[in-house]
């Protein structure tokens, strides 16, 4: 989970028991899953800081306006959709350097579509 703590300062939290038994590939793939969700915060905390050039006001409220317009499901939906259409080939490449650098030799072979998968 990804809380905001101050502008552009967000904790990310997880959960014990959920993590317990996953794969050290599965808690990566969380993590990385986790950052883009600050990353994605942080925007609209760029845009909402007085020293931005954006001539826009409130810009929270026009992002949330447009993500409830464009994903009616909530702002959570419009952020997994995203990454699945902007991210999925970079996290899938994180995880698989991850996965590689951090196992010895020799190690199984993933193909790259446990990674995509994953990510």
């Amino acid at each position: 989970m990804t809380q905001k703590i101050s502008p552009n300062n967000y904790l990310i939290t997880v959960a014990n028991d959920r993590y317990a038994n996953s794969t050290q590939l599965f808690r990566a793939a969380a993590m990385i899953h986790e950052v883009i969700h600050a990353y994605y915060h942080s925007v609209v905390d760029d845009n909402n800081s007085p020293t931005t050039n954006l001539s826009l006001n409130n810009f929270p409220a026009l992002y949330q306006a447009y993500a409830q317009k464009t994903y009616p499901y909530g702002v959570t939906v419009a952020q997994h959709d995203q990454m699945a259409t902007d991210y999925v080939v970079s996290m899938a490449m994180a995880l698989q350097e991850y996965y590689y650098n951090n196992n010895p030799t020799p190690y199984p072979f993933l193909s790259y579509e446990v990674f995509t998968d994953l990510a």
